[in-house]
């Protein structure tokens, strides 16, 4: 079996689609060389990159050379510290736009019997509580504890936390690592350039001796910098309120869809302490991706007959999942 490297969506050979026999998605996200995926809304994504490479390229050249030359040895640790946090920053924003958050197959439609219908929820034990998990009518499957249904994306995601429109992409299990590096790396990146701006200010305007002259020098050389402090003070807000959020969410390990929701008011059968919660969170085995089988799932699948419908995430067919990874 060829290997999946594209959907209908990617840029390919005609030889290529022919052979692949033009693979689409059957939900609102757009899957690029079978490996990457995103979510309709890109206009949102495009204007999050566009403000993040014009702030980066204007503190980077305008900014850092000045720091650097008068301020020599403070200047270099900010500036180095700056191309690190910066760099990694943006690596997890990508990986956040573009990375597989943990969407589960769609299985094919069941034919329902109208004088017999299956029971919509089962009841799951976890640790001592009783979970739902719910049929979702648009996937064909009863989705697993703690997936929801994106009604932006149409996607069922595994440990669904939310939809961000500034990713352009939901974040779930497999990409909610790379969020929280994100935005925890956006905040510290924003206090290194209001850092360096200030340090900026303050040269120009202790250079000049004058109060107002030195008030004047800093309005027409420090420009720049004024504008840039200006447009990062609604960016440190909102990432601020959402850092504190998501450590609040990590130490009770409640996603925030589950927190609006209000699932787990008495108990939450996940909770497991601290230290264990963000082990879960950060060091837990992320599986392969299940987007090749999203791709190679056909689009006039059979019927399946199954009171209830027994049909899951993972496959059953364990052989078909081997094959489709080479």
């Amino acid at each position: 079996m060829a290997p999946l490297l594209c959907s209908a969506r990617c840029q390919c050979t005609k030889e290529e689609n022919t052979d692949l026999g033009t693979k689409k998605s059957r939900s609102k996200s757009r899957i690029y060389c079978g490996k990457f995926v995103t979510g309709p809304d890109r206009g949102n994504f495009s204007f999050s990159l566009s403000m993040f490479i014009l702030i980066a390229v204007s503190f980077f050249i305008y900014t850092c050379p000045f720091i650097i030359r008068h301020l020599p040895i403070t200047g270099s640790i900010l500036t180095g510290i700056a191309i690190i946090m910066s760099s990694f920053c943006f690596l997890n924003f990508m990986l956040t736009a573009y990375g597989d958050p943990g969407i589960i197959p769609r299985q094919p439609k069941i034919r329902e019997d109208p004088f017999r219908r299956f029971k919509q929820t089962i009841n799951l034990q976890i640790n001592g509580v009783t979970v739902q998990s719910k049929w979702c009518d648009t996937c064909n499957l009863f989705r697993p504890p703690r997936t929801s249904h994106c009604s932006l994306c149409d996607n069922c995601v595994e440990e669904f936390d939310h939809h961000c429109p500034w990713v352009g992409n939901c974040v779930g299990r497999k990409n909610y690592r790379f969020y929280l590096f994100f935005i925890w790396s956006l905040l510290l990146c924003c206090f290194i350039v209001y850092i360096c701006c200030i340090l900026h200010i303050i040269v120009i305007w202790v250079s000049e001796g004058s109060f107002f002259r030195g008030l004047l020098w800093v309005l027409w050389f420090c420009n720049l910098s004024i504008i840039m402090m200006i447009l990062l003070v609604p960016v440190v807000i909102l990432v601020g309120l959402l850092v504190g959020f998501h450590t609040i969410l990590i130490k009770n390990n409640v996603t925030t869809y589950e927190r609006i929701r209000q699932l787990y008011r008495v108990t939450n059968p996940y909770d497991v302490g601290f230290a264990r919660n963000c082990i879960r969170k950060f060091c837990s085995d992320v599986r392969t991706s299940n987007l090749p089988y999203i791709l190679a799932d056909p689009q006039d699948a059979e019927w399946r007959e199954a009171y209830p419908p027994t049909m899951v995430w993972p496959p059953v067919n364990r052989e078909m999942w081997k094959e489709l990874q080479t």
